[in-house]
C-alpha cells in the first residue's frame, strides 16, 4: 500500500507538471501572437470600406460617425448662401436646419447640413476654400464600432431567443403555458425593436455626416445711429405686440366699456335726481 501509494504521488504530480508545462507554452504562444497581431493591425488598418483582414482573421469594418463645426465672415451673404446650397446639393445631402439672425450691425446665417460620410471631407475642403479666412473650425470623429457591434450582436441574440419562444408555443399544451410564453414574446419584442430603432440612429449618424456653417456679413457700424435706429424698430415692434395683445383682449374690453358706461348713467341719474330735489 505505501509503495501503491508514493507510485499514485508520483504520477500526479508528472501529470501536473506536464499540464502545467502545456498551459505556459499555449500562453506564450497566445501572448506571441497577440503581439503579432497587433503590429499586423497597426500596419493593416486604414480608412476604406472593406474590412481589414488580420492573418485569416476578418476584422469588421470600422464605423465612424463626423461632425463638423465652421464658421467664417462673407462680403456677400446671398451669394456664399447660394453656393453652399448647391455644393450640398451636388454631393447628395441636405439642409437639416437653417436660420438667419441680424444683430449689432451684422447679418448671420447657420446652416445645418447633412451629408454622406465619403464626401465630407470633400465639402468641407470647397466651403472653406470659397471662404477665404476661417474665424473657427472644428472637425469630430468618433469611433463608435465596438458600440455597433454589441448593438447588432444583443439584437440577434434577442431574435434567436425569440425563435425559440415562437417554437415553444407551437409545442404549448394548455391555455396557461399559451399566455406565459406569449408574455415573455411581448417583452422580447419590445426589447427587440427598441434596438433596431438605436440601430437605425447609428447607421444614419455614419452613412450621413453632419456639418454646421454659420457665415455673416458685417452690414452697418455698430455705431449710435444704427442703435437708435434699431431701438426706434423694436420699439414699433413692441407698440405693435402690443396692440395685438388687446386685440386677442376684445371681448373683455368691452365688457368693461360696457359696465363703465352703465355705471357712468346710473351716476348721471342720480345727480340729476339731486338736484332737482
Amino acid at each position: 500500500m505505501d509503495m501503491r501509494s508514493h507510485i499514485n504521488k508520483l504520477m500526479t504530480g508528472l501529470l501536473w507538471a506536464v499540464l502545467s508545462f502545456s498551459c505556459t507554452g499555449a500562453d506564450e504562444n497566445a501572448a506571441g501572437y497577440g503581439v503579432a497581431d497587433s503590429k499586423m493591425m497597426a500596419e493593416e488598418v486604414d480608412a476604406s470600406s472593406s474590412p481589414i483582414r488580420v492573418g485569416e482573421e476578418a476584422i469588421p469594418e470600422r464605423k465612424l460617425t463626423k461632425n463638423g463645426m465652421l464658421r467664417f465672415e462673407t462680403s456677400d451673404a446671398k451669394k456664399t448662401r447660394a453656393a453652399i446650397l448647391k455644393a450640398v446639393t451636388e454631393v447628395k445631402g441636405y439642409v437639416a436646419s437653417d436660420s438667419k439672425d441680424e444683430n449689432d450691425g451684422r447679418q448671420t446665417s447657420t446652416i445645418m447640413l447633412r451629408v454622406p460620410a465619403d464626401q465630407f471631407d470633400a465639402l468641407v475642403d470647397r466651403i472653406t476654400a470659397d471662404a477665404g479666412k476661417i474665424d473657427y473650425k472644428n472637425i469630430e470623429v468618433n469611433d463608435v464600432t465596438q458600440e455597433y457591434i454589441d448593438l447588432d450582436a444583443r439584437l440577434k441574440t434577442k431574435k434567436d431567443l425569440e425563435a425559440r419562444y415562437q417554437e415553444l408555443l407551437k409545442r404549448a399544451n394548455s391555455v396557461d403555458e399559451v399566455l406565459k410564453v406569449e408574455a415573455q414574446i411581448g417583452s422580447l419584442r419590445a426589447e427587440i425593436e427598441s434596438a433596431e430603432g438605436q440601430m437605425r440612429y447609428l447607421k444614419n449618424q455614419v452613412a450621413l455626416s453632419t456639418l454646421t456653417v454659420s457665415f455673416y456679413e458685417k452690414t452697418v457700424a455698430a455705431g449710435f445711429g444704427y442703435k437708435f435706429q434699431r431701438a426706434l424698430r423694436q420699439g414699433w415692434d413692441n407698440l405693435l405686440w402690443v396692440v395685438i395683445g388687446l386685440t386677442n383682449l376684445w371681448a373683455i374690453l368691452l365688457f368693461v366699456a360696457i359696465v363703465w358706461i352703465v355705471i357712468a348713467r346710473i351716476r348721471r341719474k342720480r345727480k340729476r335726481k339731486k338736484t332737482q330735489a
